[in-house]
């Protein structure tokens, strides 16, 4: 028989933390609990914590923000489980850079438990709890972390209690709301099931860097189909009230505190997303506004106050609509950076020193704003670049931080004192840093020691690169560039 794999979950005196871990025990995997201590002394806790110490699960002191003991709990294990909830997801983000250290974590699971984050909108009110979920995954897949995402839906017992009406603890019996013409589908699932289907795919290869969808056909309905099943039941009908997406999203642009949202509310208004319906305009292709490195590959150590998560974001909208596109990702700007020499305060290249962020071997990529048009409008009618990301990585204008600085030097015909500044220097800079030099900082440590605008390939699958489709295209390098500077 298969070994199983050793399993920690974080979160285990959480309602489904709770499931996760009996059946994590059920099905006979080794299991541990990363436990607060406070939790020890907690009357609401207590019971459960008896309970799943009589199961077998052993429990390891520690928190997601205490680094020393998430690495000794990471260490002991094959696959971790996060069942946080919703609203503290981006604690998460500690915990994604300790499983890439440890380098042991076979396999992932972060705190989802709920819609497609990057197949869902929440009309610009959901205090971002789509887009911080999105931004976890995108930091998971950039560290190479192999992982399932758990998309279950909505909870059972969060809406079916109410029929799903705002404000209500029981299944009305007079007259019940229904979001648009009643007719589109969506998900209900027990927590308990959630579990279940979970701890089902530990170990399962299928499952592997996929998204594991719950949609059990028993629980896939309408709300009219909803509604239908519980007036069978009471054997009564109901009086329906239609509310059509125009009053429904008039209503959610209404006044609103954005600060009291709770895990009913975020589901309530998932719902309306389920049952909305959209009208589609014709567009042949959508080119957005990025125009910079790729936003799923680049990572700014927490510090990039959601610039790329933004992107993102717009990028999983464009997706969910199933709207044509083209992402055009070409790095650096040559005008923003080359002037400098990626100096922090000079707006010249030096002519004495200079610092380099870690070995100065890790290459980024500058292009100049008139070239980054060019393949743009090249591209717009082009099937090849449709629905993929159009990466621009012209030879020339590919260099590391050594070779940017040795063509500089060539030039001026005079060599420079270089000063490097270590990986783990550069990052205590930027955690001791303000805004804008951490910002800044940042963005070098990502290009220059993750090296991520240039450490993947660029698979047809996903994208396409420029210089390969349009040869015929004259664009300037950074020896060209350079020259004005002389």
């Amino acid at each position: 028989m298969e070994k199983k794999s050793k399993v920690l979950i974080i979160g285990a005196t959480g309602r489904l933390g709770y499931h996760l871990a009996k059946f994590s025990t059920e099905y006979c995997y080794p299991t541990f609990a990363l436990i607060r201590d406070s939790s020890f002394n907690d009357p609401n806790k207590q019971q459960k914590l008896q309970s799943l110490s009589i199961a077998g699960v052993t429990f390891l002191k520690g928190s997601l923000e205490d680094e020393e003991s998430l690495m000794e709990a990471v260490k002991q294990v094959d696959v971790v489980i996060c069942s946080i909830p919703s609203k503290q997801v981006l604690d998460q983000k500690l915990l994604i850079r300790v499983i890439k250290e440890a380098g042991c974590i076979k396999r992932f699971i972060p705190s989802e438990f709920g819609a497609d984050p990057d197949k869902s909108q929440i009309s610009d009110l959901d205090n971002n709890f789509y887009s911080r979920k999105s931004e976890i995954r995108r930091l998971i897949e950039a560290g190479g972390i192999p992982y399932t995402y758990i998309c279950c839906n909505l909870f059972m017992s969060y809406l079916l209690p109410s029929l799903v009406q705002p404000g209500l603890k029981t299944p009305p019996r007079d007259k019940v709301t229904i979001f648009g013409d009643g007719n589109t589908k969506g998900v209900f699932v027990n927590s308990v099931d959630v579990a279940a289907f979970t701890i089902s795919a530990l170990d399962d290869p299928r499952t592997l860097n996929k998204v594991l969808y719950l949609r059990p056909p028993g629980n896939v309905c309408c709300m009219n189909e909803l509604v239908e099943a519980w007036e069978s039941k009471i054997g009564k009908r109901l009086e329906k009230i239609n509310v059509s997406e125009e009053e429904l999203l008039k209503k959610i642009e209404g006044p609103f505190n954005k600060t009291e949202v709770n895990t009913q509310t975020e589901n309530i208004v998932g719902v309306v997303v389920c049952w909305r319906w959209r009208g589609r305009a014709m567009c042949w292709r959508f080119i957005p506004s990025e125009y910079g490195a790729g936003p799923d590959k680049n990572w700014l150590l927490g510090l990039d106050s959601n610039f790329y998560a933004h992107r993102t974001e717009i990028r999983r909208l464009i997706k969910a609509e199933g709207i044509p596109y083209t992402c055009i990702c070409c790095n650096f700007f040559m005008s923003l950076l080359l002037p400098s020499l990626v100096q922090l305060n000079p707006t010249t290249p030096p002519r004495d020193k200079l610092t380099i962020f870690g070995d100065g071997n890790t290459r980024g990529v500058f292009v100049k704003d008139t070239d980054v048009a060019a393949f743009t409008i090249n591209a717009l009618d082009d099937p090849r670049t449709l629905n993929k990301l159009l990466h621009l990585r012209p030879p020339g204008c590919v260099h590391s931080m050594n070779k940017l600085v040795e063509t500089w030097e060539s030039k001026i015909a005079k060599k420079l004192e270089r000063i490097y500044v270590p990986a783990e220097e550069l990052v205590k800079k930027i955690k001791e840093g303000s805004y804008p030099l951490n910002m800044i900082l940042s963005i070098g440590h990502s290009a220059y020691v993750l090296g991520d605008q240039t450490n993947f390939e660029i698979e047809p699958s996903f994208g396409v690169e420029a210089t390969e489709l349009y040869p015929d295209v004259n664009y300037t390098t950074v020896d060209e560039y350079l020259n004005q500077f002389i």
